[in-house]
């Protein structure tokens, strides 16, 4: 997790822009234009923090062994069994640690991007979403529902606009409850990424020095 933006250097047809993102000569034109990963988390070296509880709850971390048997980078995710298909009359949560966005100004583009499997019944009888709250629990916004006929839905990246995260604390969960009858695989999550900025710019390469550690971190975004 990257908990400052101090420096960033953008690289764009051979110009390059040195903006401080703590500085008060950081205007609102040029912040619009910052862009880079700000959370990012690919379950290899850990469950990330995320925790799970619920009725039936059988959200683990590690490596599928039935579909969609492979995580979508590396050997782990989160996925709901990974050895068998869900229960009946189950009603479970996921949920994150509180990712720290504070540091980024108000207004400044954020979005959210995960990768994700899912084999469900129809929603109208196992419903899924996926939300995220930025004061504590007390409301929560949706950011993808599962709808429709039953689905079996490979590994996809799927987005979504969190700006209104910019300058607070994020917690996303994913809820998912089952009936009484017809089981499937579930759903499985992986590689979630928080990007601040103006997505407009991609393809840029940022090279920014990171709060607390020893030397430069450099990315390419595509």
């Amino acid at each position: 997790e990257i908990e400052s933006l101090i420096t960033v250097t953008i690289k764009s047809s051979g110009a390059a822009k040195l903006v401080d993102a703590e500085s008060n000569l950081l205007n609102t034109e040029i912040l619009t234009r910052l862009y880079g990963i700000v959370y990012e988390e690919d379950f290899e070296d850990s469950d990330g923090g995320f925790t799970h509880t619920g009725t039936f709850d059988e959200w683990e971390w590690g490596t599928p062994i039935t579909w969609p048997s492979a995580a979508a980078s590396g050997l782990k995710c989160w996925g709901t069994d990974l050895d068998g298909d869900y229960e009946d009359n189950a009603n479970m949560t996921l949920l994150s640690p509180i990712i720290n966005l504070t540091y980024l100004p108000d207004g400044m583009p954020v979005n959210i991007q995960w990768m994700q499997a899912w084999h469900l019944e129809s929603s109208w009888y196992d419903p899924v979403s996926v939300q995220y709250t930025i004061d504590g629990g007390s409301t929560w916004t949706d950011i993808w529902v599962h709808s429709g006929s039953t689905t079996q839905a490979p590994w996809q990246r799927l987005s979504q606009d969190i700006s209104a995260a910019a300058g607070k604390n994020i917690q996303i969960r994913w809820l998912f409850s089952t009936d009484f009858s017809i089981v499937y695989s579930g759903i499985y999550i992986d590689d979630i990424i928080i990007e601040a900025g103006n997505d407009d710019f991609t393809g840029m390469e940022i090279v920014y020095p990171v709060s607390g550690m020893g030397a430069e971190k450099e990315a390419q975004f595509e």
